[in-house]
């Protein structure tokens, strides 16, 4: 199932974190936190947005791996994808 962790909307900004993120690590809601602040404060997916990201979060990069590992199964629970 594709997963959507969190989102911002940059008109209004604000911030959107899934609720399924209290359920994970406190390192994985941190992360997505700081990933989303990280789009209000430079926009897409470019090398300026992922150095600002490692200021915020300077695991950013390994925690961005672990999550890929995750998935949100279709009853809500979620699993590691190498389970």
């Amino acid at each position: 199932m594709k997963r959507q962790w969190g989102s911002v909307t940059l008109e209004k900004r604000t911030i959107r974190l899934n609720a399924l993120l209290t359920q994970l690590p406190k390192k994985y809601l941190e992360h997505t936190l700081c990933h989303e602040i990280a789009h209000l404060v430079i926009g897409g997916h470019n090398p300026m947005f992922y150095k600002y990201l490692t200021q915020l979060d300077p695991d950013a990069a390994m925690t961005r791996e672990e999550m890929k590992d995750l998935v949100i199964q279709t009853d809500g629970s979620i699993i590691h994808r190498s389970h």
